[in-house]
């Protein structure tokens, strides 16, 4: 799982998106987010830039989590096993990707589902 603690003391910058084309909204990234973003496999990477620029268009597109890890976070999954918990400006549709995670996944047949 990436965590706060593996971003390296040198990747203290935020990353910023101007929102063009049509977009409504600019995308900013946490240190967390950025760093995890930077070391994700590239078609796991890919997926989560689609889906960022969804989320320039439409910042309230998914679903408010139940997650008590990230209160209040709107989330997203990425095969196999990613997800990105973001939150949208109240005044504003700006979007802060909070964080990415790799989470456990049950798969068919592995056992688990009795």
């Amino acid at each position: 799982m990436c965590s706060a603690a593996d971003v390296p003391a040198r990747a203290g910058h935020r990353a910023r998106e101007g929102a063009a084309g049509g977009a409504l909204a600019n995308v900013i990234c946490s240190d967390q987010a950025r760093y995890c973003l930077d070391t994700l496999p590239p078609s796991a990477r890919a997926g989560v830039e689609q889906r960022l620029e969804y989320l320039k268009r439409m910042p309230r597109m998914y679903a408010v989590t139940e997650d008590d890890r990230y209160p209040g976070c709107r989330t997203f999954w990425v095969d196999p096993c990613y997800r990105v918990f973001y939150m949208v400006a109240a005044g504003a549709d700006d979007v802060y990707v909070f964080a990415v995670v790799e989470e456990e996944v049950d798969l068919p047949g592995d056992g688990t589902e009795i």
